[in-house]
């Protein structure tokens, strides 16, 4: 599995803080930011190194979907079902663990949706 940070941004009268979305995808597919901030009603864009490492402490390349200093709202890839075993990052590069895609979704919290 690998994390994409997005940073959603959300348009009112008074300008928003950008903030932090955790989108859970396999390796082989991209993330179409469009596709889904016109799903959720955002405008999103990919995140920075910085960004990111401020909002999980954690790497690009080795963010977990879980652990995070503050919760992170996520999304999971519909994609991910189709595998009976998943691998995701523990929070560094270097470390994975298994799961399946409902405990996935179980400690998350995550929505589904098509990112790709």
């Amino acid at each position: 599995i690998t994390a994409s940070i997005g940073m959603r941004e959300q348009f009112k009268e008074t300008a928003a803080e950008p903030a932090p979305l955790l989108i859970m995808t396999s390796g082989a597919h991209r993330v179409d930011m469009n596709k889904v901030g016109e799903q959720l009603g955002y405008q999103l864009r990919r995140a920075s190194p910085a960004f990111v490492r401020e909002h999980t402490h954690q790497p690009i390349g080795g963010v977990a979907p879980v652990g995070h200093a503050r919760p992170i709202p996520t999304i999971v890839d519909r994609a991910l079902a189709d595998f009976d075993e998943l691998w995701a990052a523990g929070g560094i590069p270097q470390a994975v663990f298994p799961l399946t895609y409902d405990e996935l979704l179980r400690l998350t919290g995550g929505a589904e949706a098509d990112v790709g």
